[in-house]
């Protein structure tokens, strides 16, 4: 998907580089519309995302697959960061939906996003597994594709809901009476 030279990099590229900037403010303000619990494991779904985020605009700008990874040749300076940077990136961003997971299910007004960051979280595990067999064939872009679009629905999904959220909480706050200061 962000191999040097590919037909669409450029277009790609307008896509994802403000997807990722944007993912770090989505993270922040989840975790600001989410329940806290005050535990230490309610800050592992909001920093896997930025981190997969800051790690993602990296290696799209600076280290894009170079094309002579298909023919076997992994020696290549801006192929090993790659690869580097993808066994970094795929573990945070499998793990956002996964620890939103847990915490998910401990908000009312969230319910049923718990299950749906779970059914998430094995898709893209599943996708992320098929895609390790078919590095390199004629099927390994639609593969990555898939699952980049079963990660990106989830952030969608979950902006939706947040907006919803904060939107119906600030239509309360302002139904309720205002107490009048009086001097």
């Amino acid at each position: 998907m962000e191999t040097k030279g590919a037909a669409h990099k450029t277009l790609v590229d307008s896509i994802v580089v403000p997807w990722e900037i944007a993912a770090i403010p989505f993270a922040i303000a989840l975790h600001k519309g989410i329940k806290n619990r005050g535990k230490l494991i309610d800050k592992v779904g909001p920093v896997s995302i930025i981190l997969a985020a800051i790690v993602n605009l990296t290696l799209t700008l600076f280290f894009p697959l170079d094309p002579e990874i298909v023919s076997g040749n992994t020696s290549t300076p801006g192929t090993t960061m790659h690869i580097i940077l993808v066994t970094i990136t795929v573990p945070l961003t499998l793990l956002g939906p996964l620890a939103f997971w847990r915490r998910l299910k401990h908000d009312k007004q969230w319910v049923g996003y718990d299950k749906y960051s779970l059914v998430t979280f094995a898709a893209m595990l599943a996708f992320g597994i098929g895609n390790a067999f078919v590095i390199g064939g004629p099927y390994a872009g639609i593969v990555e594709r898939l699952t980049l679009a079963i990660a990106m629905q989830w952030n969608l999904v979950m902006a939706v809901k947040l907006i919803r959220t904060l939107s119906n909480e600030s239509e309360n706050q302002e139904k309720q009476p205002r107490e009048v200061n009086s001097a």
